[in-house]
């Protein structure tokens, strides 16, 4: 009878290893060892946080996420998940939550489900889920992360109506949304945002209605509108944001009168137009107005038709 008991509980051992076995976690000192599969799931890089994740001070190389990784204390994970990461989104649920700071899964075949799996390191203060199958249901599961202050969700399946999960979001300082299809219910979303830094609309089927209605951000800094249906009837809700520094208007129906109102912006840095939108003359005078502000083409394309960037209709 104690033979067979002590088979049963080293069946139990065994299979508990098994499902540890491809990511665990061991504690000492302060430190944590962490145990991923043998496999690299992706790439690392050890951090030790600052308030402004752009401040984190990186410690040593980028190294392959894989076998044990000891993270000493007081550090977090930079991670870049790779094929391998994004068929194992599992693991990830069985880490502490406050090991992984900034993570990238960019392009990767993930699903609802798998970033759910990611929503569990709700410590994390910057998230890229940029080009995945993620819809508005998988949202909500980034409704969860409260700490976030650097969020990319473009390139994806959400809607407006999916992104009133941002209202959850207070302390993100840049968005990115670009060519996600929105709608002029899009600034109800964004209206607790109000530490928002940096903010990519472009190539989301925006109309004058939707910008003119946006909450007025105080911080504002860089501000995307490239490749909107929007017009001269939009350049004073521009005008608004009183610290912005670079504003992105390549591909809309902007003209470059309401482009000179911006000079009464007094931090801006950086214009991007489409020169070739606009006639010699009319950049001549853009030049001679901005002295102290650069006005640059919105993209690097020298070898094609302009009609491939005609504003969408």
């Amino acid at each position: 009878m104690q033979l067979i008991i002590g088979r049963f509980r080293a069946a139990i051992i065994f299979t508990s290893c098994l499902l540890l076995s491809s990511a665990s976690v061991a504690r000492a000192k302060g430190e944590l060892s962490v145990h991923f599969p043998s496999f690299p799931i992706g790439r690392y890089k050890l951090v030790r946080p600052a308030p402004d994740q752009e401040d984190d001070t990186k410690l040593g190389k980028e190294e392959w996420a894989k076998g044990t990784v000891t993270i000493p204390a007081g550090c977090k994970l930079h991670l870049v998940l790779n094929y391998n990461g994004s068929r194992n989104t599992k693991l990830i649920r069985q880490l502490p939550s406050t090991i992984i700071r900034n993570l990238t899964c960019k392009d990767l075949e993930i699903d609802d489900k798998a970033v759910a799996d990611l929503c569990t390191q709700t410590d994390m203060v910057a998230l890229n889920l940029q080009g995945i199958d993620l819809t508005d249901e998988g949202l909500q599961a980034v409704g969860k992360l409260t700490k976030l202050q650097k969020l990319s969700i473009c390139d994806t399946l959400v809607s407006e109506k999916g992104l009133i999960i941002l209202q959850k979001l207070p302390r993100l300082e840049k968005l990115n949304l670009s060519r996600n299809k929105l709608g002029e219910g899009l600034p109800e979303h964004l209206k607790n945002l109000k530490n928002l830094r940096l903010l990519d609309l472009s190539g989301t089927q925006l109309k004058d209605k939707a910008v003119n209605n946006l909450p007025n951000f105080e911080r504002l800094n860089v501000f995307d509108l490239r490749r909107n249906n929007v017009t001269d009837r939009c350049i004073d809700s521009i005008l608004r944001y009183k610290n912005l520094q670079v504003v992105d208007i390549t591909d809309t129906w902007i003209s470059a009168k309401a482009v000179e109102k911006l000079r009464a912006l007094p931090h801006l840095k950086t214009i991007m137009i489409r020169k070739r939108m606009f006639k010699p003359e009319e950049r001549a005078r853009l030049k001679k107005i901005f002295t102290h502000t650069k006005i640059i083409d919105g993209s690097r394309e020298k070898a094609v038709s302009p009609d491939l960037f005609a504003p969408l209709h």
